[in-house]
């Protein structure tokens, strides 16, 4: 219950739950958790006023503190997506897996690896993502590009203005880069490249599933709200009595980020997801929101 509850991990258990959540793909709820002000995290530790951490997520006790540091480790890891590979020790093999959270537009972050400096840098603006890599000399890289849902007849790829990726195909070749795979599904789906060293400017558009899905049970009803997505006409609902789905239509273009589901039996437990709608077709689903409703 990430809203509801906040962050309760301890110093011991909060770089793993950190790693369990981020290798499950889930950063977006790393990046709930951690970015609340009302509630215990960084962001309200730097409500208080903090300059430095504290030793308690309530801003208690010591005021610099490093035992709840482990944030560091996601920045660099999944934000900014330089993983190093553990079977090719020295920088040898890296992935480079950047993860879109929440309203960050950009993020950068250097590596000075063994081999020389490993850089991620990208940027979100308008539904276009662009992502520049620096991979030095005797170090290859898989990319991975996140679409977020977007539906791939739309997506398009360019690599410093060559299209590389169009109508859910390779379009052109470019020195140092081969398309590697489509992996994953949905909002966590990746188009993957090979990359040798050097520089490269990755470009692609995005027409992402809604994000922050939330579903609040009260009596006779749940009231569902999620992050608008840009240039998105309107929203299908769907709901499930099972986790995972299948999911049935409530409404096939609901307009704006909230939808009352008053149909609904008390005591009975409701899966929802919602999808985009516009141009680019439908998105992806969000992830997955539950509730039961009751009477009070």
């Amino acid at each position: 219950n990430v809203r509801g509850q906040g962050l309760t991990a301890s110093d011991i258990g909060h770089r793993y739950l950190l790693r369990a959540l981020a290798d499950a793909g889930r950063s977006d709820v790393v990046f709930d958790l951690h970015s609340q002000t009302n509630k215990p995290g960084y962001g309200y530790i730097l409500n208080l006023g903090a300059t430095a951490l504290t030793e308690g997520w309530d801003g208690s006790a010591s005021q610099d503190h490093f035992m709840l540091g482990h944030i560091m480790e996601w920045f660099y890891h999944d934000l900014a997506g330089i993983q190093p590979d553990p079977a090719s020790p020295g920088f040898g093999q890296v992935a480079i897996k950047p993860a879109f959270v929440g309203d960050l537009t950009w993020v950068q972050a250097t590596n000075q690896s063994t081999r020389g400096t490993i850089l991620s840098r990208w940027t979100l603006t308008n539904n276009w993502a662009t992502l520049d890599l620096t991979i030095p000399i005797g170090t290859e890289a898989t990319v991975y590009l996140p679409t977020l849902g977007t539906p791939m007849p739309g997506l398009v790829i360019q690599e410093s203005g060559t299209t590389i990726w169009q109508n859910g195909a390779t379009a052109a070749t470019v020195s140092g880069l081969t398309f590697d795979q489509l992996e994953g599904a949905g909002s966590q789906a990746y188009v993957v490249w090979a990359a040798g060293s050097g520089s490269y400017q990755f470009r692609w558009n995005l027409f992402p599933a809604p994000t922050g899905l939330a579903a609040v049970a009260a009596n006779g009803q749940v009231a569902l709200s999620w992050n608008a997505v840009p240039n998105a006409s309107s929203y299908e609902v769907k709901r499930s009595l099972t986790p995972g789905g299948p999911y049935t239509t409530l409404a096939g273009g609901a307009a704006g980020t909230n939808y009352p589901d008053m149909a609904v039996t008390n005591g009975t437990h409701y899966y929802y997801v919602v999808a985009a709608l516009g141009a680019s077709g439908e998105s992806a689903d969000s992830f997955e929101a539950a509730a039961e409703p009751e009477a009070i």
